[in-house]
């Protein structure tokens, strides 16, 4: 889930406006106020409207397809393009990752998700989802063409996940994994993972082969200062400790049945 906005205080850390989600922004302002303010938003989310508490429009708002404004208010609210706040001093988005220039329709940084070798559009790392903002929204500001899988299902081979695989391009290998079908790898998880190193674990999870801790290599984490439980999670005694061949510690179910979780631990740091 992406980080959103609950709460702004002022200077003496005092709360001013509170933020009610939904699918969407649903509304903001004081809280139990009647000033609160409510967006009405397009099939984009960008927000086109906002009303009062007796629904009487306050505001309107017109915008390019990279999301400046070309006519309407200027105040009223700073979620508008897409939904995502903008930054009134440097008219800039903030999209999570990073921050979007709506008058270069560009990002001002690179994107820290390499693209896909086999599919051009992606790699620009400074360009808003591949150009085309009328049919596309990067509200993580990395890796657009993972949410693209959703909509479109883009269709690449295995031929593309051996090249991208080759090259350690992870963002392209996860992409064409969805692409060819290997289970286990959805792409939910895909879409949630922020970093790098974690889509390639699970895109590789599947060619992996798992061992069990031994009773030796248990007690060697607890030597370690590792506490087995936390490591296991919620419901522990349903789970158990696995290694992959590079000895990097997965949390499985006891039967050891599918792609696993990654604690981040190798059982040769201990």
């Amino acid at each position: 889930m992406l980080s959103k906005v609950l709460l702004e205080t002022n200077g003496s850390n005092s709360a001013q406006n509170y933020y009610a989600y939904g699918l969407d922004l649903i509304s903001q302002g004081p809280s139990g106020s009647s000033s609160r303010i409510y967006p009405l938003v397009d099939g984009l989310g960008n927000t086109r409207f906002l009303t009062n508490s007796s629904g009487s429009k306050t505001a309107n708002f017109d915008y390019d397809p990279f999301g400046n404004i070309r006519s309407g208010s200027t105040s009223g609210s700073n979620y508008l393009f897409q939904g995502e706040q903008l930054d009134p001093e440097s008219s800039l988005y903030f999209l999570r990752a990073r921050y979007y220039d709506p008058s270069t329709g560009r990002f001002i940084t690179k994107d820290p998700v390499k693209g896909v070798l086999s599919y051009p559009q992606t790699l620009s790392p400074y360009a808003y989802v591949g150009n085309n903002p009328i049919n596309r929204s990067d509200p993580s500001g990395e890796a657009w063409f993972l949410y693209l899988l959703d909509a479109a299902g883009t269709t690449l081979d295995v031929v593309a996940l051996q090249e991208d695989l080759s090259n350690c391009n992870w963002g392209g290998a996860a992409l064409d994994v969805v692409s060819i079908g290997i289970p286990f790898v959805s792409i939910g998880a895909i879409k949630q993972v922020g970093r790098v190193a974690k889509v390639a674990d699970e895109v590789l999870d599947t060619s992996k082969q798992f061992t069990k801790l031994s009773e030796g290599e248990i007690k060697m984490l607890q030597k370690g200062g590792e506490n087995i439980h936390q490591i296991k999670g919620k419901g522990s005694s349903k789970y158990d400790l696995f290694k992959d061949k590079d000895g990097n510690i997965y949390q499985k179910p006891r039967d050891g049945q599918g792609p696993g979780e990654p604690t981040g631990l190798n059982i040769k740091d201990f």
